[in-house]
């Protein structure tokens, strides 16, 4: 799921502010949850989310059965998919929020969970020019 990554040295994790990559530029916006990679289509008509990158050195997942995290480098060239988008209710408030920040998981391989004790791993993508 990525319950944690590094960037320039620094740990982040649920719940903070983090610096994704718009096309327009960078912005920060707490990181919220997650969304399932396979229910893109959800997130983007339903939620109008907004496809950004997290530029990470590293992510890591937490193994299941020995609660340890266990961490990976992304390779170079690559970075972390998300979304932007409001609460799943935005009905509910008078005043829009700002988006949130979900990242794309996706399943992992038979080899990926027998390293990483956790069956959904982020979805890293080639960084764009």
């Amino acid at each position: 799921m990525c319950i944690a990554f590094k960037k320039k040295g620094k740990t982040y994790k649920p719940g903070q502010s983090i610096e994704v990559e718009t096309d327009e530029g960078p912005l920060t916006r707490p990181w919220a949850s997650y969304a399932r990679s396979e229910r893109m289509e959800y997130w983007t008509r339903q939620r109008y989310a907004m496809p950004v990158w997290i530029f990470a050195e590293s992510f890591a997942e937490r193994d299941r059965l020995s609660q340890e995290l266990v961490w990976e480098t992304i390779p170079e060239g690559y970075a972390i998919r998300a979304f932007l988008a409001a609460p799943k209710d935005p009905e509910d408030f008078l005043i829009l929020p700002d988006p949130e920040c979900y990242i794309l998981t996706r399943a992992a391989t038979a080899p990926e969970v027998q390293y990483f004790g956790h069956d959904r791993l982020p979805l890293l993508e080639e960084r764009r020019s």
